[in-house]
């Protein structure tokens, strides 16, 4: 019908058309040059109807797919090392998430999920209003939202691909084997059937059936979820040929386990349930050994439950909005992990205090734990990233404007009512009042720490640690550095210049 040029440098790697507008886009992968290390791309987009080139837009990553909303309000622009979520007019970057090979936005919530390979096989991340992280056999090759809520995920397991569904909390349902001819995923809600289509044809699968799950017989006294006595459970075989049966003695198992919670009552042999009253529903549990265990209930309380007594304790109130995906449990901290927030939720042990820790990177992380020693490790794409939290109370009556670590290792700190204090090993050693408030604090070349403070007579500098004389200053200095001749850097911010302190005049 018609050619329509497209002046761009890179490779095109996705023609898509935009379910919303009608737009045609083209992602097109820039070539990597020495001014520019980093992957880039542009989305190139054509008028449906003219064909005819509209816009062509820069991107910071080398997309291989862009993904639609249902509603036009955002996109995602797919690639290995990160998924980037934009808005469709501007490409504006709205969110970053873990790279993958395919995404896609769920059918019902804001969350996204994210197809992505590992070492041994694949993955789907779940971000958003649920969060979840869940491992599946095989070559990751595509995922799609299903309407009624979920996921369909189609991988390469070598002699065949496998179709299976995923709950929208990330959950794994049924599957089903198929004959691998393509590289595309499709599914028909009317008829409950996947499509998988290539250039060597289509194959279609529909997923029957219910997983069978083998469970248990209930104990005599068990009840059942309803809540009535379970009666006229059949045996699993039926008897022996000969009409006389030796029948044993029935020994009940007992009630409760003396080495259980007194609340613990028999669910079914071996089996014991401990219900909390007045609880929300346990969602996430945390990770980590001890007498106490945590969780995180579907009113997002962050509580502690003790193992002996069977007893619950609430130590916070989330926010409502929290997504807590997972909570690391270390010796003097325990921390909720809140994903979709980028948001760390650190409670002291000792003091059961919750300080809350903005973090940018948690949404795009992987995986977490904790060491030991109260430190996070992260992995956040090719990357592991350390977090250590420290509980320190200063008996402060100001605010924290500046925090140095000197030579020795220990922390100073200033500020803003004009107090300097140094902690030596998470201990308060020394403290002080300097009449102003505390700009800046520095370290010269040796790694000693310097205190700048100012009001709107003069600024002072001075040794933050030693008992030498402060040096008055003009009340226009802004800031300090010292080179590595410790000569001292004071900017002047009412001129194009600066103030050069040598170590003698000090």
């Amino acid at each position: 019908i018609g050619q329509t040029p497209i002046n761009v440098a890179g490779t095109p790697t996705t023609l898509q058309v935009d379910p919303s507008s009608g737009r045609i886009l083209i992602a097109v992968a820039e070539p990597t040059t020495a001014q520019s290390a980093s992957p880039s791309g542009a989305v190139v987009t054509l008028n449906s109807s003219s064909k005819r080139l509209e816009t062509t837009t820069s991107v910071a990553v080398a997309p291989r797919q862009v993904v639609f909303d249902s509603r036009g309000q955002r996109e995602m622009l797919v690639s290995a090392d990160v998924v980037t979520v934009v808005d469709p007019s501007t490409y504006k970057p709205l969110d970053q998430l873990p790279g993958g090979i395919a995404a896609v936005f769920a059918a019902k919530s804001d969350t996204v999920a994210i197809l992505s390979a590992t070492g041994t096989g694949a993955r789907v991340s779940i971000v958003g209003d649920e969060n979840a992280s869940l491992a599946l056999l095989g070559s990751p090759v595509a995922i799609v939202a299903l309407p009624q809520g979920g996921y369909g995920v189609l991988t390469d397991e070598t002699l065949n691909g496998r179709i299976t569904e995923i709950g929208a909390d990330g959950t794994p349902g049924r599957s089903v084997s198929v004959s691998l001819v393509g590289r595309e995923l499709s599914y028909n809600a009317a008829l409950g059937q996947f499509t998988v289509a290539g250039a060597g044809g289509i194959a279609v699968a529909t997923i029957t059936g219910q997983v069978a799950l083998s469970t248990p017989a209930p104990a005599s006294n068990a009840k059942t979820p309803g809540g009535t006595a379970a009666t006229n459970v059949k045996p699993a075989a039926p008897p022996s040929t000969p009409s006389t049966v030796a029948v044993a003695p029935v020994v009940r198992a007992p009630e409760r386990d003396a080495n259980l919670p007194a609340g613990a009552t028999l669910a079914w042999q071996g089996i014991y349930r401990l219900d909390l009253p007045d609880r929300g529903a346990p969602q996430v549990v945390g990770r980590g050994s001890g007498g106490h265990m945590w969780f995180v209930d579907s009113a997002n309380r962050l509580t502690s439950l003790d193992a002996v007594t069977g007893q619950a304790y609430t130590i916070s109130e989330l926010p409502r909005d929290a997504r807590i995906r997972s909570i690391e449990v270390g010796a003097s901290y325990v921390y909720a992990i809140d994903v979709a927030a980028s948001r760390v939720y650190a409670v002291s042990l000792a003091s059961e205090k919750v300080a809350s820790i903005g973090l940018p990177f948690v949404k795009s992380s992987y995986a977490v734990t904790v060491t030991p020693d109260d430190v996070l490790w992260f992995a956040v794409a090719d990357q592991i990233l350390r977090l250590a939290v420290v509980d320190v109370s200063l008996p402060r009556k100001g605010a924290v404007t500046s925090m140095v670590v000197d030579r020795s290792g220990a922390l100073v700190v200033g500020t803003d009512a004009g107090e300097l204090f140094v902690v030596q090993n998470n201990i308060l050693t020394s403290s002080g009042l300097l009449g102003h408030p505390v700009v800046e604090l520095a370290l010269d070349s040796l790694g000693s720490a310097w205190y700048l403070t100012t009001d709107l007579r003069q600024t002072v500098l001075g040794p933050a640690r030693s008992k030498a004389s402060p040096r008055v200053l003009p009340s226009s200095v802004a800031g300090a550095w010292f080179d590595a001749r410790s000569d001292a850097w004071l900017a002047d911010r009412t001129s194009s210049g600066f103030f050069i302190a040598v170590p003698e005049a000090r």
